[in-house]
């Protein structure tokens, strides 16, 4: 997590070990089911990552990496369409 950009205010702290990341380990190793390993534990533990370094796919993170196809402005949601 160091090296995640998005963590940049917060470096320091977190090189310095000022950090507590229980919450975050737990959070990260929840597993919901009762099997140890299966398809949607790996699907549910990859959105976590995504989610905790800032790189899941939502609207403005699209429009800011594919601008082209996700031209600035209000883009409804897929599943809801508001």
């Amino acid at each position: 997590m160091v090296n995640n950009t998005s963590l940049t205010p917060i470096k320091q702290q977190i090189i310095d070990g000022d950090i507590d990341w229980t919450f975050t380990k737990e959070w990260l190793n929840h597993n919901p089911t009762d099997a140890p390993c299966s398809a949607k534990l790996s699907k549910r533990q990859g959105a976590r990552l995504k989610k905790c370094n800032f790189i899941y796919p939502t609207i403005d993170i699209q429009q800011r990496n594919y601008p082209r196809l996700y031209p600035l402005g209000k883009i409804p949601c897929i599943e809801c369409k508001i």
